[in-house]
């Protein structure tokens, strides 16, 4: 889901997504990636094929709106989500940073923190900073 509102500058679906070797050149990565009003971005990869949203480049998206599924497209150790968040001036941002960050470089439970998927789907979360 898209984590603010903002517009689509750039889609890309259509690439298989049962990929899980990370070192093979197995194309580009189903991706959204979103320009949100103050400026900053967050790419959304690895998608699922034929799952993202029939909204095309140009069009808006509300904060929570379903962008796609989990897949495995583009080179890729499994089904997973990479989330990157760059603010204005394309400098990469951390998503856990904030009010919510540790001073010790760990951090406080921010919901779900990693999401394995496979015969027993398996969820971490991080109660307490490290």
């Amino acid at each position: 889901v898209a984590s603010a509102a903002g517009t689509i500058i750039e889609k890309f679906d259509g690439e298989f997504d049962k990929n899980c070797n990370i070192t093979a050149d197995l194309g580009e990565a189903n991706t959204i990636v979103i320009l949100h009003y103050d400026g900053s971005i967050a790419i959304y990869a690895h998608l699922k094929k034929g799952s993202t949203t029939n909204k095309e480049i140009g069009d808006t998206v509300s904060q929570g709106e379903n962008l796609g599924k989990v897949g495995s497209s583009g080179a890729s150790n499994g089904p997973h989500l990479h989330f990157e968040l760059f603010d204005s001036e394309f400098q990469l941002v951390d998503p856990f940073g904030g009010p919510w960050a540790c001073s010790g470089g760990g951090y406080y439970d921010t919901a779900v923190s990693w999401i394995s998927h496979g015969p027993t789907a398996t969820v971490w979360n991080i109660a307490q900073c490290s």
